[in-house]
C-alpha cells in the first residue's frame, strides 16, 4: 500500500582520539566521543572520520571576526575518507576557554568559519547554537575541511567562497569573497544569492577598454526585485590614470555588448575600490582605460596556485615589447614562459622563456623584436609565470610582472604609447572554492 514512508539511520557510539581514523558504517547515524566533546556522523557508505586539532590561526580572520580558542586547539580539520555522500557532520565543541567565552557578549556573538588554507580564505557557517553555561558551540559541518571559531561583530561583512549560495533578505547583507570583491545585496523576499569568479570571459571586451581579469556571475534563486552594490579592490601597482577610470559594466544579453550604466559608479583610489550600484545581476566586470604597459605586483604563487597566465592585446607601433620578471620573495624559483596566440604556455608549450629566477629581488626578460620567434607585432601574446619548488601547503613565492613597449631591449625610460589590453588566467584555480 502507499501512504508516507521515511528513512531512518541506525544509530551507534564510538570512543576517538583526534588525529586518529574513526570507522563508522553505512547509514549509521554515530556519534563519536571525544572525551569531553562530540561529533555526530552520517555517512551513505562506511568510511573512515578522521577529526584533528587545528592548533592557531595562520592567517589573519576578517574584519570584525575575533579568533576564539579552547584549551587545547583554536578548531578542527575534518577528514572523510570512504567515497560516499556526507549527511550530516554536527560537532559539539569543547568549552572554549574563559577568556574566549568574555568575547562573547552584547553585539558580539560566537560564529564558525570554514578556514582554505591554499587560499588563505574564509567562509561564514552558521552555527546551531551556544550555551553559555557550558561554554560550547553546536555547529553543523557541510564537508571536510577546517573550521575555526570567532566571535563576530553585528556589522561585520559575511566571508564567503565562490560557488556558495547565501540566503538574501530585505535587510542587506555584506557578502565578502577572496580576491577584494564586496557584494551588498538585499532582495525583496527571502532568496539566494551565488557568485562565481573568472579570469576571462566568453563576450569579447569593449573596444578602448582592458579588463582586471575579475569578471562576476551573479545569480539569484528566484528572480526578484534586488538592491545592490558591487565593490573590488585593485591592484597597488596600477597606475593612477588606469585606475581612475575604472568602472563596472554588465553583460546585455539582447544587445550582446558590454554596459557601462550611467549613474551608481564610482572609484575611491585612496581605497582602491571601484563601486557600482545596480537592480539586476547578470554577468558583471570591471574595465580601465588603455595604459602603455601593464604592471603586477607582489602576485603570490601558492601550491593551489602555482602558475599565472595573462594576455596581452598588443597594438603595436615601433619598437620592442619587454617582459619583466621580478621575484619579490619566497622559497619556489620563477620562470616566464612566453607564446604569441590564445594559448597559455606552460615548459611543454612555448615560444620563448626566460632562466630561473631564484634570488629575491633578481629579474629576467623576454624581449620580443623584429628578429625573434614570435616577431613583435599586433596580436594577442600570452605570458605565464610558473613557481617551481613549493614546499607545500602554506607556502608561497611572490612577484611583479611588468610589460611594456620600449625602442630597445631593456630599456626602461623611453616608452612608446601602446594600448595593452590585460586578461589574468588563473592555471591553477584559486577563486572557486567547493
Amino acid at each position: 500500500h502507499f501512504s508516507e514512508w521515511a528513512v531512518f539511520a541506525n544509530n551507534a557510539t564510538a570512543t576517538g582520539t583526534l588525529g586518529s581514523g574513526v570507522s563508522v558504517a553505512a547509514n549509521t547515524e554515530t556519534t563519536i566521543n571525544y572525551g569531553g566533546f562530540d561529533l555526530v556522523v552520517h555517512t551513505t557508505t562506511a568510511s573512515t572520520v578522521t577529526l584533528s586539532s587545528y592548533a592557531s590561526v595562520v592567517t589573519t580572520m576578517p574584519s570584525g571576526y575575533s579568533a576564539l580558542g579552547f584549551s587545547a586547539q583554536a578548531g578542527f580539520t575534518l577528514a572523510i575518507d570512504g567515497g560516499g555522500a556526507l549527511i550530516k557532520a554536527e560537532l559539539t565543541t569543547p568549552p572554549l576557554t574563559a577568556s574566549a567565552a568574555a568575547l562573547i557578549t552584547g553585539s558580539v556573538s560566537a560564529g564558525c568559519l570554514q578556514y582554505d588554507a591554499q587560499a588563505e580564505a574564509y567562509n561564514k557557517i552558521d552555527i546551531e547554537s551556544y550555551t553559555v553555561g557550558t561554554k560550547t558551540i553546536v555547529v553543523k559541518l557541510p564537508q571536510a575541511g577546517t573550521y575555526l571559531f570567532a566571535a563576530v561583530s553585528a556589522n561585520a561583512q559575511i566571508p564567503t567562497f565562490y560557488n556558495k549560495t547565501r540566503a538574501t533578505s530585505s535587510t542587506t547583507a555584506s557578502l565578502s569573497f577572496p580576491g577584494g570583491f564586496v557584494l551588498d545585496v538585499s532582495t525583496s523576499s527571502a532568496n539566494t544569492v551565488t557568485v562565481n569568479r573568472a579570469s576571462v570571459s566568453a563576450h569579447t571586451d569593449p573596444s578602448g577598454k582592458h579588463n582586471l581579469g575579475a569578471y562576476f556571475s551573479i545569480n539569484q534563486g528566484t528572480t526578484q526585485s534586488v538592491t545592490a552594490t558591487l565593490k573590488f579592490t585593485y591592484s597597488a601597482g596600477m597606475s593612477s590614470s588606469v585606475a581612475s577610470s575604472l568602472r563596472f559594466a554588465y553583460w546585455d544579453s539582447g544587445t550582446s555588448a558590454w554596459v557601462f550604466p550611467s549613474t551608481g559608479g564610482s572609484v575611491d583610489t585612496s581605497t582602491r575600490v571601484v563601486s557600482q550600484t545596480t537592480t539586476h545581476f547578470s554577468e558583471w566586470a570591471v574595465f580601465g582605460d588603455g595604459d602603455d604597459g601593464m604592471q603586477e605586483s607582489n602576485v603570490a604563487l601558492n601550491p593551489a596556485s602555482p602558475s599565472k597566465c595573462y594576455a596581452v592585446d598588443y597594438d603595436h607601433t615601433v619598437g620592442v615589447m619587454n617582459c619583466e620578471l621580478t621575484k619579490v620573495d619566497g622559497g619556489a624559483n620563477l620562470r616566464m614562459y612566453l607564446l604569441k596566440g590564445t594559448s597559455c604556455p606552460d615548459a611543454n608549450n612555448f615560444q620563448m622563456k626566460t632562466d630561473l629566477v631564484t634570488d629575491n629581488g633578481q629579474s629576467r626578460t623576454i624581449c620580443v623584436t623584429g628578429d625573434t620567434t614570435p616577431e613583435v607585432g599586433d596580436g594577442r601574446y600570452m605570458i605565464a609565470v610558473f613557481a617551481e619548488g613549493l614546499s607545500g601547503a602554506g607556502s608561497q613565492t611572490r612577484f611583479s610582472l611588468e610589460v611594456s613597449n620600449d625602442f630597445v631591449c631593456n630599456a626602461s625610460p623611453a616608452r612608446v604609447a601602446w594600448s595593452a589590453a590585460v586578461a589574468v588566467v588563473v592555471l591553477a584555480a584559486s577563486y572557486i572554492m567547493a
